[in-house]
């Protein structure tokens, strides 16, 4: 039985017409990009699947939005987050980084153009903190000096004066 499936597996072929190019209409993906415009793609970097139930709850919990927001499974581990108003997902961008269960969850903004298995999950951004530093040190330039040794930096906290003691 099993070989039988096997040889039939081996013979199935798209024909001609299946293998052609589709071409969309220009506007039908607008409903859903309208939709998706408070959207983003997260994916938990994982050893092994987690409990998405766990995992919806406690963020739910953890991000205290003050709307509704929505996930939907995508893949494993992969998950397209709706959110109902822009300043919760802007409150939970900016919050980041963010981990489930000791795993650590890196969030791209929703682009439609691309397939799920298109994105890139390959970055995510960390606050970096410097202890036991000379007071001298604690500064902005220092700051970004310590921060480019290690990648991009989006922002050294420091005041007015460029001095970050405290």
């Amino acid at each position: 039985m099993e070989e039988d499936l096997a040889k039939q597996w081996e013979g199935l072929s798209l024909t001609e017409k299946e293998k052609g190019v589709m071409i969309l209409p220009p506007n039908s993906t607008a409903k859903a990009r309208q939709h998706g415009k408070f959207c983003l793609l997260a994916m938990l970097i994982a050893e092994r699947p987690v409990n998405q139930e766990a995992f919806k709850t406690t963020m739910s919990k953890v991000w205290r939005c003050e709307s509704w927001f929505y996930f939907s499974e995508v893949g494993t581990n992969k998950y397209l987050i709706e959110f109902n108003q822009e300043k919760d997902l802007q409150h939970v961008m900016s919050g980041r980084p963010w981990s489930f269960d000791r795993w650590l969850l890196c969030l791209q903004v929703f682009e439609g153009n691309w397939s799920i298995n298109e994105v890139l999950f390959n970055k995510e951004e960390f606050w970096v903190q410097a202890y036991n530093m000379p007071l001298a040190s604690m500064t902005q330039e220092v700051g970004f000096q310590i921060g480019e040794s290690l990648g991009r930096v989006i922002t050294v906290q420091a005041d007015e004066r460029g001095i970050g003691w405290g």
